[in-house]
């Protein structure tokens, strides 16, 4: 009897296990099938943010290309600029050079222009009354230096611009032969030349660029006078000759002098 009644038991406990365990499998289905669910929404939605990162790196891709292109066209636009530069630079040097040697041109060229002028200083303004400045001075350039030879002169007049209160301009002579220029300027080193109580003096006719040249020797040149080693100025190019141990020296700049001078 007891035998039964536990066996009964036993199939009740049984039977309620079966239909809890048969009551728990779909719950656990459910949740499985939730949680794929989930992944998969998860997926999704990962993937569509890779699919937008995906879209942004290309537009960044289409930009560093665009930027790479930029930077090689600027690179290919500096190259020819500097091209550019070294050509015109080249250009600039070879004008340089052209315009140094046509001003050096046209310097000699003044200064042979001016190998038979002289300037006479301290003939006083209007002194000449209505005659031709050429005239007057022709007649009284040979009783000034004190001689009966005839000079011949090709211009005389007084240098440009007014005339300034108690002022004498100068009065530019041009000779018609260069001995004669020498000739009127070796004695008029060697005479007191007056006239009505002037002092006359006469004097080399330079150009400006060449009297800005020999100004430039004058600190230096002061080295030398008491020694009486200056012997004047080569005209053309402008140098210094300076005489040491009977040798004639020629200088172009004053730091040469100077140079030369500290070495004696």
């Amino acid at each position: 009897m007891s035998k039964t009644v536990s066996n009964k038991e036993s199939d009740i406990f049984k039977r309620a296990r079966s239909s809890q365990k048969q009551k728990n499998e779909p719950t656990t289905e459910n949740e499985e099938e939730a949680s794929i669910a989930a992944v998969l929404t998860e997926l999704k939605t990962l993937r569509a943010e890779f699919s937008g990162f995906g879209s942004k790196l290309d537009g960044i891709d289409g930009r560093l290309c665009k930027m790479a292109n930029t930077v090689e066209a600027l690179e290919n636009n500096m190259n020819e600029v500097k091209q550019d530069l070294a050509s015109n630079i080249a250009r600039m040097e070879e004008a340089k050079t052209r315009i140094v040697s046509t001003e050096d041109k046209l310097e000699t060229t003044a200064a042979d222009n001016r190998w038979k002028n002289l300037r006479m200083f301290g003939l006083r303004e209007g002194e000449e009354g209505n005659r031709q400045m050429l005239d007057y001075v022709q007649e009284m350039l040979p009783g000034w230096l004190g001689t009966d030879k005839s000079i011949m002169l090709e211009r005389a007049h007084r240098t440009l611009g007014p005339a300034k209160p108690n002022q004498d301009r100068a009065v530019l002579i041009r000779f018609l032969k260069f001995q004669d220029r020498e000739f009127t300027f070796r004695c008029s080193k060697m005479r007191d030349i007056k006239h009505n109580g002037n002092k006359l003096s006469f004097a080399q006719d330079f150009s400006a660029e060449t009297m800005r040249q020999r100004l430039e020797f004058n600190a230096v040149k002061k080295l030398f006078l008491d020694a009486g080693s200056f012997r004047g100025f080569q005209q053309n190019p402008c140098r210094i000759r300076i005489l040491h141990n009977g040798q004639i020296h020629l200088f172009s700049s004053p730091e040469d002098v100077e140079k030369f001078h500290r070495g004696l």
